[in-house]
């Protein structure tokens, strides 16, 4: 049982789209004119996303299911 590197999960092309699309979609904003609070919130929901997309696969590839709704959960209510 190996668990893959965190290498595989960070992509900065992608997390540049996942920001755009979090921005856009789930916080119902623009992009322009630049406001940190906006980056910093979609920024937040891209890692989240990430964060879940990790859990879950090493919940997967351990066959635990208690791992991920414990760090689903948690990571949602930090997100809130």
């Amino acid at each position: 049982m190996t668990l893959p590197a965190v290498e595989e999960f960070h992509d900065f092309d992608s997390l540049t789209e996942d920001l755009r699309r979090h921005i856009l979609s789930n916080l119902g904003n623009d992009l322009y004119p630049p406001d940190p609070f906006r980056y910093f919130s979609g920024l937040a929901y891209a890692i989240r996303d990430r964060l879940i997309r990790m859990s879950l696969h090493a919940a997967i590839i351990t066959k635990s299911p208690w791992i991920w709704p414990k760090a689903v959960s948690r990571i949602s209510a930090a997100a809130a």
